[in-house]
């Protein structure tokens, strides 16, 4: 007799639903998700509830969100995606984040149903506090250190499950040197999901995000420098930046990310999980991350490990002190790995508690 095969959603980075279906767990694609249609599993009342959901929102200003016809659209789609998950026995959902619209909405109805739920982080941690990446069951980070991270800032510690992350667990860690002969600079871009401090919103400046670039321009010219590579978030447009940097000094880097680090020697950059590609290349690395009345540019905390304490980094809090950086020839330290990623990739835990929900 065939066993049946546990059922999940998984949005999770990384390929990670690969790694469930070794485990024998079908990992559906939840269907606001845009990617790999072959995962997804739903029938053509969701996926109609879905569109017009979409249509609403795309269209509609507040007051028309606020109307018994949109409430009615929303009830609906909640209504069969609670059908869809009783009826194919979902036992777990994985998810990157609890921010967006539709996750909220998984995240309600799998508390309703007694469905365990896990975020999966998929970088540094911009920001550790306890009103973000909260409302799920379960949060699955990379290593201990950012677990301890978590439960400094109010996490409950039996809430945090460390799995590791594939692509980094068990590397050998190349050595580093310093090297200026081809420098990649990385922008500081804005978060693109609200944030929040005791309850209120962070309000950020964007204009910011240019002086942040002209403070590593400055910095580097006074050593001769007279052009690098800028390599923009997935998320952010180039052709926006075309439009207001300096394009004889900056170079709009459009290649692959492994074939652009391939080029590189040097790559200056903010707090960013480009860090472990990078330094896991053997590339250096070196952290601008200015400081204003204790936090960022766009008034956001200053999250570990890109902090003074953290020596392991070279860390610039303004332009003269990345200047001290470059006449210093400073290096990363590569064993900054060991602290943000687990040996090995396991999501065994994680296995268990979605197969023990019966």
């Amino acid at each position: 007799k065939t066993k049946t095969k546990t059922n999940i959603l998984c949005s999770g980075y990384f390929g990670v639903h690969h790694n469930f279906e070794q485990k024998g767990i079908n990992a559906y694609r939840p269907f606001w998700s845009s990617h790999d249609f072959r995962r997804w599993k739903f029938d053509i009342k969701i996926l109609y509830s879905y569109l017009r959901v979409q249509i609403l929102f795309s269209l509609s200003g507040i007051n028309d969100l606020e109307s018994k016809k949109s409430m009615h659209l929303i009830k609906m789609l909640k209504e069969r995606f609670r059908n869809w998950l009783v009826e194919n026995n979902v036992k777990g959902v994985v998810l990157p984040g609890d921010t967006e619209f539709y996750s909220k909405l998984c995240i309600s109805l799998c508390k309703e149903l007694n469905i365990p739920t896990f975020i999966f982080i998929h970088g540094i941690p911009a920001i550790y506090y306890k009103y973000n990446d909260n409302s799920t069951d379960y949060i699955v980070v990379w290593s201990d250190r950012i677990k301890k991270e978590y439960v400094n800032c109010g996490f409950a510690e039996d809430k945090i499950i460390v799995s590791g992350r594939p692509q980094f667990s068990g590397k050998m860690k190349q050595n580093i040197k310093f090297c200026l002969d081809d420098i990649l600079v990385c922008t500081k871009g804005l978060n693109q999901i609200p944030y929040y401090i005791n309850e209120n919103v962070i309000i950020s400046d964007r204009g910011n995000t240019f002086l942040y670039l002209e403070d590593i321009k400055k910095a580097l010219l006074k050593i001769g420098i007279k052009k690098v590579r800028l390599r923009n978030h997935p998320g952010e447009s180039s052709e926006w930046y075309i439009k207001h940097i300096d394009n004889n000094f900056f170079e709009i880097d459009r290649l692959k990310l492994d074939d652009s680090l391939k080029k590189s020697t040097l790559v200056i950059g903010p707090t960013s999980t480009l860090l472990f590609d990078v330094v896991s290349r053997g590339i250096n690395y070196l952290a601008y991350e200015p400081e204003v009345n204790g936090n960022d540019l766009y008034n956001y905390p200053i999250a570990w490990p890109f902090v003074k304490t953290n020596d392991k980094i070279p860390l610039a809090r303004n332009e003269k002190e990345l200047l001290t950086l470059l006449n210093e020839n400073s290096t990363i330290d590569n064993t900054i790995i060991d602290d943000l990623v687990a040996d090995e990739f396991d999501i065994s835990h994680v296995v268990s508690i979605i197969k023990d929900n019966k």
